[in-house]
């Protein structure tokens, strides 16, 4: 009784961020597939099922998704958008991942500016790599 009170409110617990609404990613909305895929083919398997690819916001969004999904690492929708070094990893809605959710010294852009894709690491945190790696795919309801 007590997860499912939990799972419940984290459902329903809205938060203010940047000027924008949204939810947590929640327990029920996210679908993960065991099929490897680079970025581009995760968000159209994302897209054709009504979805869009994870875009956590929260170390509690990163929980859920782990507890959710497995220890395994997954696509999110964040990309760095501008080729050129120092430009921001981003969420197709604009916002940008905070430091603590990624991994130790990220985004490091450690290829020279040939990772410009945003993973969420078995680890639990995030971590920018080449758009063309073969890595699962997560999808949350469209909001």
């Amino acid at each position: 009784m007590k997860t499912a009170s939990i799972a419940l409110l984290l459902i329903c617990y809205m938060k203010f961020s940047g000027g924008q609404m949204y939810h947590y990613v929640g327990m029920d909305n996210v679908y993960c597939d065991a099929k490897e895929m680079t970025w581009v083919e995760a968000k159209i398997f994302c897209e054709e099922r009504g979805q869009t690819m994870i875009m956590p916001r929260t170390k509690l969004d990163l929980a859920l998704v782990m507890k959710k999904c497995g220890d395994m690492n997954f696509w999110t929708a964040g990309q760095q958008y501008h080729n050129y070094p120092g430009s921001p990893y981003l969420y197709p809605d604009g916002y940008s991942p905070t430091f603590d959710l990624w991994m130790e010294n990220g985004p490091d852009d450690y290829l020279n500016d040939l990772e410009d894709c945003i993973e969420l690491t078995y680890f639990g945190l995030l971590n920018d790599i080449s758009c063309q790696h073969l890595i699962r795919p997560a999808c949350q309801d469209a909001k």
